[in-house]
């Protein structure tokens, strides 16, 4: 992977097989350490500039992934190249199935409550060797924010998706991460509403433009 410094934030972009090896390493070796996926696309990045709090907590604590192909054009246009990003719709499935052999639990969290259980079943039907211990949808207040976090505990996963949209999804992880057993948590947006059938992703075409 490269890193590519721009405004005070360090974005990650390169392969996908580089991405998931140093994914499928960080939970196999790390114990302790825990790794908060964000990817930031071009909606995510103006966002960011307009609450300079988060972006300050998300370039300290996070490992921030290049995404999207507005992001791709603006950084062409800004003189950094053909960048490839590093897409959670694409970068799911190859984690996914790198886990082939490890019987990983993972957990759920987002989306709302049928959303998130078919694309739990769908995870399922398709990578029959991942342990699915938990799945919660992501319409939930801060004040009941401890008891999820007590339940995603209990469950014993490994890694924990996130998919309650930018920035309550990142909010949470930040202000939840020391209390967190799972030591990759990975903020995926929409991607449980893409899994479950509710939304359908962008053309093929489309998001290899500029690649």
């Amino acid at each position: 992977m490269t890193d590519i410094i721009f405004d005070n934030i360090v974005y990650k972009t390169g392969k996908f097989d580089e991405f998931i090896d140093f994914l499928y390493k960080h939970i196999r070796n790390s114990k302790d350490d825990k790794l908060i996926l964000v990817h930031i696309n071009l909606r995510n990045y103006y966002y960011l500039n307009k609450d300079i709090r988060l972006k300050k907590q998300i370039s300290e604590n996070c490992f921030v992934i290049f995404e999207g192909i507005g992001m791709k054009t603006a950084f062409l246009l800004r003189g950094f190249g053909r960048l490839s990003d590093l897409n959670g719709t694409d970068s799911f499935p190859l984690f996914m199935n790198k886990l082939s052999d490890t019987r990983t639990k993972i957990f759920l969290l987002g989306s709302n409550e049928t959303n998130v259980a078919l694309a739990g079943e769908r995870i399922r039907k398709q990578f029959p060797f991942i342990e699915i211990c938990g799945c919660q949808d992501g319409y939930f207040s801060i004040n009941e924010e401890n008891d999820i976090v007590d339940t995603i505990n209990k469950s014993g996963a490994e890694v924990l998706f996130i998919g309650r949209g930018f920035p309550i999804q990142e909010e949470f992880a930040l202000r939840n991460k020391n209390n967190l057993k799972p030591t990759l948590i990975w903020n995926v947006g929409g991607l449980f509403d893409t899994i479950s059938g509710y939304k359908q992703r962008a053309p093929v075409l489309l998001t290899q433009i500029v690649h």
